[in-house]
């Protein structure tokens, strides 16, 4: 089993590219009662920065706690009738990450899914991503 080094300001930027684009998608989740401002925006930031932070260093076991935390600070977004929403590109993500780690019990497949999503989502420019072949 091979273990992917990050370097710090790689992690940096994944971080500044991910909180970008979860502002745009975040802006987009209804919610059903206005939270207090800086609430759980403040914390879902925060627990997704642990999540990146986590799977850059191969932490596993913390990657999967980051990211049962994030998914309940989207729930918290959420409102609470809605049954039939169709779940978001970080919804996405985080899936796609989680079942990664589920799989593999390694993070370097749940960084390409993160890679592919950036990749995706437009987000090609940076010293983060290879988008050479």
């Amino acid at each position: 089993m091979s273990v992917s080094v990050i370097p710090s300001s790689a992690v940096a930027q994944i971080e500044k590219t991910l909180l970008a684009e979860l502002d745009s998608v975040s802006s987009a989740v209804p919610t059903s009662s206005t939270p207090s401002p800086g609430t759980v925006p403040t914390q879902l930031t925060r627990d997704l920065a642990a999540l990146l932070k986590d799977l850059a260093s191969g932490n596993v076991d913390e990657s999967k706690t980051a990211i049962a935390k994030v998914q309940q600070d989207i729930q918290a977004q959420s409102p609470s009738d809605s049954s039939s929403t169709t779940p978001s590109p970080l919804d996405n993500l985080l899936t796609r990450i989680s079942n990664s780690l589920n799989s593999t019990n390694s993070t370097s497949a749940s960084l390409q899914a993160l890679d592919t999503y950036l990749i995706q989502s437009g987000r090609s420019t940076g010293n983060v991503i290879n988008t050479t072949a």
